[in-house]
């Protein structure tokens, strides 16, 4: 298998996965203290029987995050109220300065004792190749068995590096098509499906959507079809559409990179012709007379079809905008390649290797994954939609009520446990080096400075360098 590659297909006799940190905000703590493990047991019981403090760094920032009524605040409160023995002494680190910060803590024999890293750069992966984390099952035990048997294979296959298991997620992105019916109406389309039947058709569609003040060429009053990435994040935008077209990064070995894989080139050369025909520059002259927009400018029509995660749902409700307001499918695949796609990294617990207290770390790791309760699980879900961890979960009733909250939260759901074809991002110890020659390259193919096919053979040659070098150290 390929080491960016997880086709479900292969894995269908295991049992089957961003519980997002605003989820945890409203979170009670009387539902945790009772919950029961997700598998028909009693709570665990194991862990530090004595007394421990552990220092927990986040990436989260915010008024819903921070102050006694805060996420991390709740977090706290609520694993205590399970854990009276430990104690969680939280700290606020940026996400870009996650890594630098471990590492130098790490050096001078500080390390916190665990810690959230986004992985969107595979961090979990370099870092566990540095030697900077720990292996879950040294300090796991039995309790890896039976989460494994809970989780989504990918969910598991998301903290795995060279056959050890190094981080588990809280949650896993998802991603649909959304629109708003009422472009649909005005168009003589049906507002309740969507009528494009392979990935290609989509920016087809998008196109005959579009409105420009003065005709053709002129300024945008309203874009068709959009991706929130198209104009920022070209690292980001690719590997998430990269799974569709039978796309890989790294060959079965973790040895070669294959950027100019065929099938990448074809996922590139779509990109770059979506681009092209809606015009980043005038799309992003159009953003520029956006100004602050309540609810953002996706849901207040200023783009008919976009891309977006199942969290959309709660802003639409913090807005007081209608659901029935909006459409939401499962992307079509490629014309020729079905199956379904998705690719994820997620917000994921680790351990430090040199951590003091691993054993209560790992409490809490378990914890923040939901397995101790679905019960509590549900009630994180009910307050910020996003793909559990478990599809096991997912047929559960505590689910199955969060689903009558959250109309259309299923097409999220069932859009991501049916993919055959589901992706991570590069298992390398350069893996942070190569997303940043991506990024270097696919710059320079959505400026129309390099083709596709010449962009992805030069990413190529340089990340196989800076992978080959890695060896020599």
């Amino acid at each position: 298998m390929s080491a960016w590659r997880f086709d479900t297909d292969e894995v269908r006799g295991i049992s089957r996965r961003r519980v997002v940190a605003a989820g945890m905000a409203a979170m009670a703590v009387g539902p945790l203290a009772a919950a029961c493990s997700p598998l028909g047991g009693p709570a665990p019981s194991d862990g530090a029987k004595q007394r421990a403090e552990i220092e927990f760094w986040s990436p989260w920032t915010g008024p819903q995050y921070e102050g006694p009524t805060g996420m991390i605040a709740r977090i706290d409160e609520a694993f205590t109220a399970k854990n009276p023995q430990i104690t969680v002494s939280p700290t606020t680190v940026p996400g870009g300065q996650m890594v630098t910060k471990l590492v130098a803590a790490a050096a001078g024999g500080t390390p916190p004792d665990v810690l959230i890293l986004t992985n969107g750069n595979g961090e979990v992966y370099s870092l566990a190749h540095q030697g900077q984390l720990g292996a879950l099952q040294d300090v796991a035990g039995k309790d890896l068995g039976q989460m494994k048997g809970w989780m989504h294979p990918s969910m598991w296959d998301l903290g795995l590096y060279q056959g050890k298991l190094y981080a588990l997620p809280l949650w896993s992105q998802g991603y649909a098509l959304m629109w708003h019916k009422a472009h649909f109406r005005e168009m003589g389309l049906d507002p309740e499906k969507l009528p494009a039947r392979t990935l290609e058709e989509v920016p087809e569609l998008g196109l005959k959507l579009n409105k420009a003040e003065g005709g053709a060429g002129s300024a945008y009053t309203r874009v068709g079809f959009w991706d929130v990435w198209f104009g920022c994040c070209p690292q980001l935008i690719f590997p998430n559409y990269l799974p569709a077209f039978g796309g890989q990064l790294l060959d079965a070995s973790g040895a070669k990179v294959t950027a100019n894989h065929p099938n990448n080139v074809k996922a590139l050369e779509w990109l770059v012709g979506v681009l092209r025909r809606f015009d980043l520059a005038r799309v992003t002259e159009f953003q520029s007379t956006f100004g602050q927009i309540p609810g953002g400018a996706y849901l207040a029509g200023r783009f008919s079809m976009w891309r977006d995660g199942p969290w959309r749902l709660s802003t639409i409700k913090q807005n007081n905008l209608r659901f029935d307001d909006y459409g939401i499918s499962a992307f079509p695949d490629p014309a020729g390649m079905p199956g379904g796609f998705a690719y994820h990294y997620g917000d994921i617990p680790v351990i430090p290797k040199e951590a003091k207290q691993a054993a209560a770390a790992w409490r809490f790791v378990r914890f923040l994954t939901g397995f101790d309760g679905e019960e509590t699980y549900a009630e994180l879900l009910r307050i910020q939609p996003q793909i559990p961890i478990s599809e096991k979960f997912t047929k559960g009733k505590p689910f199955q009520d969060v689903l009558a909250t959250w109309p259309g939260y299923d097409v999220w759901i069932n859009a991501f446990f049916r993919a055959k074809h589901v992706m991570t991002p590069p298992k390398a110890p350069t893996a942070k080096e190569y997303i940043d020659t991506l990024k270097t390259y696919l710059t320079q193919a959505f400026k129309g400075e390099l083709t596709p096919r010449d962009a992805l053979q030069q990413a190529t040659v340089e990340a196989q360098r800076q992978l080959d070098a890695s060896r020599t150290r």
